[in-house]
């Protein structure tokens, strides 16, 4: 006979609070969250919400001045005075290898991502991205937690993230964050039984991120990444009708891979943002089969609505065994430009992450797997996975003398910007302003970034981090004249040094 059922208590164990992607979003999306939806959140769960509500109270206020004057900018011109080019939009289900295919078109100097600071505060604009991106995100994590892919200050985000943290118009709240409340944030994922206030809510969202993106980018295309769009395809067709055409690239990877890999990643990552109890295994197991084959089937019934040349189709495999010839092959389809200059990034970055290894996950029991054959076997067969991998192609070496420059430009911009810091300290001095070390580790470890085109090493962090000492000893012999530092002088000199390192040796 089975050991009873365990019930889980309302009251422990405690969740413990963690930095939470919805952290950044204004009150009013918790206000939504937790009073319009079906939000009830045990008491175990109130410390990481407590967290989580006062951080989001700081980007609310933060915010609040760009966020009133570009809704006012969007409300007044709704339409862009020239047509902005189409963007890149990447579709693929969930774990289908899309962050792969999005890091890399992310070298695309032709191509303008987003990055975490914009994704998780849609609300904000020029002045609070950059906060965010130079004193806030080098204390979060650099990997994603539970697979280990890269996360940082100018990783490319998923626009999903946008759509959340501004409107609550994502499915995101229901697969991370309520976990028993998913199917009413499911609605989110083929836009099919929204109401019509969800919709143009949606529809606003999306399309003013975006707007708010190319005054940015200029014109290059944006470039977006949510699986959900993947079910979605007549709905940005028509809200995208007004750009130069948006382009869609579709990939895709064994479903067996697939469908594990998310059963695995929900699992792990409900248990860190969550506010609910995560679901059953069985029970999330059905829940997440049954949205991938129907996010399949949308996209197959709804492929043919996009133009010819617009649509290019690849698999995860090939962009793993030749992934400089499939991205020719994208380009090529598209009517995109691949440059040497592209071709020289790529490299770089693919030999920065050649070591990197995917996740293995445990093996279904004989049940579950022929449950998960029969289900799955349309879907291999549709997109070829049952024949194997294109020939695998070398990756050819880096040109290090590209780098050897780029170190050079890095270590003199640095040195520039803590000689500019020590000028700027001896004025501030004269006005008894001494606490001023923080944005001066931030300003030498960005300017060491940038100029290393914003890829650093342990060895660039390390040099910014002793920049950011040199300054610091300056500071006491030429402004204190002595030794004596207050407790807020101590913090914030910590803070300088702890983020010089960390925006230094920040890899994207």
């Amino acid at each position: 006979m089975p050991p009873p059922k365990q019930k889980t208590s309302r009251y422990w164990p405690i969740a413990a609070p963690y930095p939470h992607f919805m952290s950044f979003a204004p009150l009013d999306v918790w206000w939504r969250l937790l009073f319009r939806s079906p939000a009830a959140i045990p008491p175990r769960f109130w410390a990481r919400l407590s967290l989580a509500l006062v951080l989001s109270l700081f980007f609310t206020i933060l915010t609040l001045p760009e966020r009133l004057l570009t809704g006012l900018w969007l409300r007044l011109r709704r339409s862009p005075r020239r047509p902005i080019p189409g963007p890149v939009i990447i579709l693929g289900y969930y774990r289908s290898g899309t962050t792969l295919l999005q890091y890399v078109l992310g070298c695309d100097s032709n191509l303008y991502a987003p990055n975490y600071a914009q994704a998780f505060a849609p609300q904000g604009y020029w002045f609070s991205w950059m906060l965010l991106r130079w004193f806030i995100l080098p204390f979060m994590p650099r990997t994603r937690p539970g697979d280990n892919v890269g996360f940082g200050l100018l990783v490319p985000a998923e626009d999903d993230f946008a759509l959340n943290n501004w409107g609550l118009a994502s499915t995101l709240p229901g697969r991370l964050v309520l976990p028993q409340a998913h199917r009413f944030f499911d609605r989110f994922h083929d836009l099919s039984k929204l109401t019509t206030a969800e919709r143009v809510r949606w529809e606003y969202c999306q399309k003013a991120f975006v707007r708010k993106l190319a005054t940015l980018a200029g014109s290059r295309r944006i470039l977006l990444k949510t699986p959900a769009h993947t079910g979605r395809i007549p709905a940005l067709l028509n809200l995208y009708a007004d750009t130069t055409g948006p382009k869609f690239i579709y990939i895709s990877r064994n479903p067996h891979k697939v469908f594990r890999s998310n059963v695995t990643m929900l699992q792990r990552w409900s248990r860190i943002y969550g506010l609910q109890a995560p679901l059953a295994a069985q029970e999330l197991q059905n829940y997440l089969l049954e949205e991938y084959l129907a996010t399949e089937r949308e996209y197959q019934r709804t492929r043919t609505l996009i133009p010819a040349g617009s649509l290019v189709e690849i698999r995860l495999e090939d962009l793993q065994a030749d992934p400089l010839g499939t991205l020719r092959r994208v380009y090529a389809e598209l009517g995109l430009s691949f440059t040497p200059a592209l071709e020289e990034k790529v490299i770089a970055y693919l030999n920065r992450n050649r070591d990197y290894q995917l996740n293995a996950h445990p093996p279904w029991s004989p049940a579950e797997q022929e449950k998960v054959d029969a289900a799955l076997k349309p879907l291999v067969e549709q997109g070829r996975h049952d024949r194997p991998a294109i020939a695998r192609v070398p990756l050819p070496a880096p040109k290090p003398t590209v780098r050897r420059h780029e170190i050079v430009r890095a270590v003199a911009r640095g040195l520039v910007a803590a000689l500019v810091c020590m000028a700027a300290g001896a004025g501030l001095a004269r006005v008894h302003i001494r606490d001023w070390l923080w944005p001066c580790g931030v300003a030498i470890g960005a300017s060491v970034l940038r100029g290393a085109s914003n890829q650093g090493s342990t060895r660039l962090g390390a040099y910014a981090l002793g920049l950011t000492l040199a300054v610091t000893a300056g500071r006491l012999v030429f402004f204190y004249s002595g030794l004596h530092m207050s407790t807020s002088g101590l913090l914030l000199t910590g803070l300088a040094l702890f983020a010089a390192y960390r925006i230094g040796s920040q890899q994207v």
